[in-house]
């Protein structure tokens, strides 16, 4: 396995990934928004780095995230991992942990000093012990009224 920056060759792959993560989180997926997201961040933008994790035998993407430096409304700056999914069939296989430290050396490199991660409540508990694992605490609870 290996894990590196997206590139364009990815871009089919990641998008099956990330249609799985919309049915896992029970989201609407639009693939032309999707599209346009790959573009207007994800290689235009050296604040965000697409990771993706790689079947070298097999030669597809088995895992992603999406490592973003973001900034709050008083210039605090901060790292932000989202779109973090593995491929079912390899899960349980270390990649997400390979995944988040990946992004977590992204951030060190960029000199963030804190990194936030937002999970849906339906992941499974081993999602929660993984970022327990690298020392993840728990800042915030947030609550949802969809109208």
């Amino acid at each position: 396995m290996r894990i590196r920056a997206f590139t364009e060759n990815d871009s089919e792959e990641i998008t099956g990934l990330m249609k799985q993560l919309c049915s896992i989180s029970k989201q609407k997926f639009d693939e032309e928004r999707w599209k346009q997201s790959i573009d207007a961040e994800f290689k235009k933008d050296m604040q965000n780095q697409m990771i993706v994790a790689i079947d070298e035998e097999k030669n597809t993407v088995s895992g992603m995230a999406l490592a973003s430096i973001r900034k709050t409304y008083d210039g605090f700056l901060f790292g932000n991992i989202s779109n973090l999914i593995v491929n079912p069939i390899y899960r349980r296989e270390g990649i997400g942990e390979q995944l988040l430290r990946h992004s977590i050396d992204f951030f060190k490199q960029n000199h963030i000093n804190s990194i936030r991660v937002t999970i849906r409540s339906e992941c499974d508990e081993s999602v929660m012990r993984l970022f327990k694992k690298l020392n993840f605490n728990e800042m915030f609870k947030i609550l949802e009224l969809e109208i």
